[in-house]
């Protein structure tokens, strides 16, 4: 299968090979599939290693993985989106532990290779993982009108009080109405347009620096370390990973 990299607002996916990754924690979960060799993995430090074909990662749970330079797929969460929430309730999966995930069919990826998108790569993902809860755009005008604004300056810190402001809401209501439609709280989506605005920059050939600063990251320090946060991964393994790597979009998923 040919490495991509997706960048959605509920989930990320990244298919490629992936350096071995030392003990942390990070924001969102993840399912992690081995496509040429287990992968290795163990809790905190103390723990023995185990090998898994497939492998769920709970948000905030201290694990290290030993990926040993193998391509694998690895689907991300937004912990707070819905369809982690559909995932999670669905498969009766473990919050709080490392968990083979045997539950969840491993054929996930199968029909993205002719997709060309990636909204619709997501979106047969999703269908395979979640067949009975299928996602749909957000229909609200206000949210909409928000949503346009957001991503037409992602490094622009607008405050809740600008954004309900220009649709006539309360800070309060905007922020229910928001996470209702999008799944996310609007802070949080924020930081995704920030993180696929500066890979859509790099991929235009711009330095990691510029990247960052264009995309409203104070530096590439800052960047790195909110990427860290969210995924567990330095931005230089995936980005280095291939030089040719195809980076698609999501705006729904």
């Amino acid at each position: 299968m040919q490495n991509i990299l997706i960048l959605g607002n509920q989930l990320t996916l990244y298919i490629g090979p992936l350096p071995d990754i030392g003990q942390h924690r990070h924001s969102t979960s993840a399912l992690c599939l081995g496509l040429h060799a287990p992968i290795r993995a163990r809790g905190d430090a103390d723990s023995p290693w185990h090998p898994y074909d497939q492998l769920f990662v709970p948000a905030g749970v201290e694990h290290a993985l030993a990926f040993g330079g193998h391509p694998v797929a690895v689907l991300f969460f937004e912990t707070q989106s819905r369809c982690y929430q559909q995932l999670r309730v669905r498969y009766k999966l473990s919050t709080d532990v490392l968990s083979a995930a045997a539950q969840i069919a491993s054929d996930w990826l199968s029909g993205i290779e002719g997709l060309q998108d990636g909204e619709s790569m997501l979106g047969q993902i999703v269908r395979r993982l979640l067949p009975e809860k299928l996602e749909s755009s957000p229909t609200d005008p206000r949210v909409i009108k928000v949503l346009v604004a957001m991503q037409a300056q992602p490094q622009y810190n607008f405050t809740a009080q600008e954004l309900a402001a220009s649709v006539c809401l309360s800070p309060s209501r905007l922020s229910a109405l928001f996470k209702q439609e999008i799944g996310l709280p609007l802070r949080r989506y924020r930081v995704w347009l920030r993180l696929r605005a500066l890979v859509g920059f790099i991929s235009q050939g711009l330095s990691l620096t510029e990247a960052a600063l264009m995309a409203g990251f104070s530096d590439s320090a800052h960047f790195s370390n909110s990427c860290r946060k969210l995924l567990g991964i330095k931005p230089t393994d995936i980005l280095a990973a291939s030089a040719a790597l195809p980076i698609l979009f999501s705006d729904h998923l």
